[in-house]
């Protein structure tokens, strides 16, 4: 399971899978900005996806991936799969934002 998460980039397809055709899979991409060509339409495995929308990082070709005001994942990631803190220990509040850092 990939929960809010940010996989985003400056390539065309930042995102890839090789599933086999008849293999049973479980997996599932909930809240998530995706960028990639591939079609993520499975409502089954890509539950609220956010494909190929700019997730409003502050400067990711500087690995700077903090929130910019007014980005779409503040206050966007199901609450139920987000971590109590972000990843410098900044308590996340009860909207909780997609991403790594808490806005």
């Amino acid at each position: 399971n990939v929960n809010n998460c940010i996989i985003y980039g400056n390539l065309t397809n930042e995102f890839e899978t090789d599933l086999k055709p008849a293999a049973v899979m479980n997996y599932t991409f909930r809240k998530c900005f995706i960028r990639s060509d591939k079609d993520l339409s499975d409502g089954a495995h890509y539950i609220g996806i956010s494909q190929n929308v700019d997730p409003g990082l502050e400067d990711p070709s500087a690995n700077k991936f903090k929130l910019l005001a007014g980005s779409l994942c503040i206050g966007a990631a199901d609450a139920l799969f987000a971590p109590i803190d972000d990843i410098d220990d900044k308590p996340r509040d009860g909207s909780p934002d997609i991403g790594c850092y808490e806005f």
